[in-house]
């Protein structure tokens, strides 16, 4: 997948259990720029190993649907975390505003349908979408990019 990925999108690498962070970092920067690839885990513990062996590698906070966070801004920084990924059912949430006013990228996961996409695309506070159908939300950027802009 790596090398399928490489100089055609970035990827996401979701860690979901601690350990072997070393091994996933050192297969990842064997084929692909940190540039090309983001980290993302629900641990902050994942994501602190993470910056302490590649600490060019930009993290990503995930964030569950169905409860608000807690001490959100104390876990983003005791673990060194690039940008905040909730899910995209928390964006009417408060969380994207939260973390435009912090300087913060948002990374909305998991979004695959077209009308979300638009809508998404379009609000200046989400720095990127997650999605399982990217040729989809390719298509749906490139249609917001040669619409005109309305007045």
């Amino acid at each position: 997948m790596i090398e399928l990925a490489a100089g055609r999108i970035r990827l996401d690498v979701e860690f979901k259990e601690e350990g072997r962070v070393d091994a996933a970092l050192a297969a990842l920067q064997h084929r692909l720029d940190p540039t090309q690839y983001v980290v993302t885990s629900f641990q902050e513990s994942t994501l602190t190993a993470v910056r302490a062996l590649a600490p060019q590698t930009r993290t990503g906070l995930l964030i569950r649907p169905g409860r608000r966070p807690r001490h959100l801004e104390a876990r983003l920084g005791a673990a060194g975390i690039s940008f905040l990924a909730p899910h995209a059912s928390l964006a009417r949430a408060g969380l994207l505003a939260w973390a435009a006013q912090r300087g913060l990228d948002t990374y909305l996961w998991t979004v695959n349908e077209q009308r979300a996409w638009r809508t998404l695309l379009a609000d200046p506070r989400v720095t990127a979408l997650i999605t399982d159908r990217p040729a989809g939300a390719l298509a749906a950027r490139g249609e917001l990019r040669d619409s005109p802009p309305s007045s």
